[in-house]
């Protein structure tokens, strides 16, 4: 008898562990999301734009006035800056920041805005001597940051400094830059994304007004290539059109994809880390990829930093409207008071 109730006891206490087990696993994914949201939110916490230099005005709260409404900023919005370099796997290069875009991710109301900022545009950039010491910070193409910094990581920081001073200050919380010839890996993550040439593309044998699904080697064409050394002022916004198209049908494609299978997030996670480089960490990642699931992104919420060319001593410059750019921060990033 006793040692019957000593076996019960056992099967009990080994049945216990079992379930325990079992509610650790199932909670450890809601923990690492838990973790990842409070960090993030923690990053830039207290931080917001400065659209007084717009000529807007802010009442006693900080809030911006504009139109005799008042403006809050949301601090639910998440910013992460994603870059594409074209440093196309030579050694010793860092490569410049050839595309940026500014991703918005806020939780409360699961939305997802990209904003496109031109490569071309003029901000500050930090430059540096010949030992590595800080210099001063000059107005010159955003895309020269990235290559100013010793590596990839460095290049990340600095391209952040540039396009929050670009964008009003506005607090970015993590970077994301991959290698131009990484799309490829990229397209192949989602199966290839269909579309329809808005373009030209002569490399990668695509006409303009082609229905396709671009293969990786193709979509590596479709997003970077430009005439860079023709007469016209701006090629640069006609590559930025069909990298923007890319964008979009790429994040729905892969949307779709994390939304089959919630192990899907891992594989993606595993796949993206091998090819990118960011300060973000795991849980952040995880985090943000689940957010992103969740959210709907159509073409209205693909924006591009208002402005325009000119051309001096050959190269081209994008002057961006900081009037028309505060209001556009003002539709995306805070919420009206009523």
């Amino acid at each position: 008898m006793e040692q019957e109730r000593k076996s019960g006891k056992k099967k009990k206490m080994i049945v216990t562990a079992v379930v325990l087990a079992v509610v650790i696993l199932a909670a450890f994914p809601a923990l690492i999301l838990w973790t990842g949201k409070h960090k993030l939110y923690s990053a830039a916490r207290g931080q917001t734009p400065d659209l007084t230099s717009a000529r807007m005005t802010a009442d006693d709260d900080g809030d911006v006035v504009c139109g005799g409404h008042h403006y809050r900023y949301d601090t639910d919005s998440i910013n992460i800056l994603v870059i594409g370099v074209d440093a196309r796997g030579l050694e010793n290069t860092v490569g410049q920041g050839d595309a940026l875009m500014l991703v918005n991710i806020n939780g409360r109301n699961h939305s997802v805005k990209c904003i496109s900022i031109n490569r071309d545009s003029i901000a500050p950039v930090k430059v540096f001597g010949v030992a590595g010491d800080y210099i001063t910070t000059q107005n010159v193409q955003a895309a020269l940051a990235y290559s100013f910094g010793r590596d990839e990581v460095d290049g990340c920081e600095l391209t952040k400094f540039t396009v929050s001073g670009l964008m009003m200050d506005i607090p970015i919380h993590g970077c994301v830059s991959i290698d131009f010839d990484d799309i490829a890996e990229l397209n192949r993550l989602v199966g290839g994304v269909t579309l329809t040439a808005v373009e030209d593309v002569e490399k990668a044998g695509i006409h303009k007004g082609d229905r396709l699904t671009l293969t990786d080697e193709q979509a590596v064409y479709y997003v970077t290539e430009r005439n860079s050394g023709s007469s016209e002022i701006g090629t640069n916004s006609a590559r930025m059109e069909r990298q923007k198209q890319y964008v979009l049908l790429w994040c729905q494609a892969m949307r779709q994809k994390l939304g089959e299978n919630v192990s899907e997030l891992w594989k993606v996670y595993r796949s993206l880390t091998a090819m990118v480089t960011t300060d973000l960490k795991t849980s952040e990642l995880l985090y943000l990829a689940r957010e992103f699931e969740k959210a709907d992104l159509g073409e209205g919420d693909i924006y591009e930093l208002p402005g325009k060319y000119r051309r001096e001593n050959y190269y081209d410059e994008y002057i961006v409207d900081s009037e028309s750019l505060a209001q556009m921060m003002l539709d995306i990033f805070y919420e009206k008071d009523d």
